[in-house]
């Protein structure tokens, strides 16, 4: 599990938790994105800036429902929704 918030302290993250707060530029492709938080800085993103960390096929989970489930969905990915 790789986890990007540029919210949490990095600190915090690794005393409380035991992990490590990667920085969105340097995560790599994988096969699901959990997007759980409505932060700003997600939101500036074009969805298909978000995508490019994807494998095909990939499962995107929008916890918070922000994005468009039919443009992910034609992109080629599966939606996850709450």
């Amino acid at each position: 599990v790789v986890v990007c918030d540029p919210w949490v302290s990095l600190a915090d993250a690794k005393t409380e938790y035991s992990i490590d707060i990667l920085q969105w530029e340097s995560l790599s492709k994988a096969d699901g994105l959990v997007v759980a938080v409505a932060h700003q800085c997600f939101l500036d993103l074009e969805l298909d800036e978000l995508l490019t960390k994807l494998h095909p096929s990939g499962v995107f989970v929008d916890v918070k429902s922000m994005f468009s489930e039919l443009e992910i969905s034609n992109a080629g990915y599966e939606v996850w929704r709450l």
